[in-house]
């Protein structure tokens, strides 16, 4: 038996879904690291990203607290603070991938209410969610 294996408080839901992150460490500076949802829940997600030039060490970011940007279809930002649980580097023809899970930290009535909201849209039209993350990207370089 697994003895790491613990329960969930929340349904996690796979969902792809555009992000970007800052990671709270001098070695990471003031970037914005871009990558997706795999899956979320009410008190945490999965991140997946492509890391084309090695900068995600499993040793260096697990237990770093970060900040998650999201945008929700009405063009609003969802601001979240999040702590790293763990980073995994999946086998894949490249190596490239990375997905790490994330625990939310102290979440305000208010960004739990967007969060709940922005679950919903699982089995929405994901194309409409892609165009945001258009929308994300034209903004962020403004």
């Amino acid at each position: 038996m697994n003895s790491e294996f613990v329960s969930r408080k929340h349904n996690r839901y796979e969902f792809a879904y555009p992000l970007a992150f800052k990671l709270f460490s001098q070695d990471f500076g003031d970037n914005w690291i871009e990558g997706n949802l795999k899956d979320i829940s009410m008190g945490g997600a999965c991140i997946r990203l492509e890391d084309h030039y090695g900068l995600i060490d499993r040793k260096q970011i697990g237990g770093l607290r970060m900040k998650l940007k999201l945008f929700e279809p009405e063009g609003e930002k969802l601001i979240l603070l999040a702590s790293v649980r763990w980073v995994r580097r999946p086998k894949s023809s490249d190596g490239q991938l990375v997905l790490i899970g994330v625990e939310f930290e102290g979440l305000l009535d208010w960004q739990m209410a967007r969060l709940e909201r922005l679950i919903q849209l699982k089995g929405k039209d994901h194309k409409m969610l892609w165009s945001l993350w258009d929308n994300f990207m034209q903004a962020e370089s403004r």
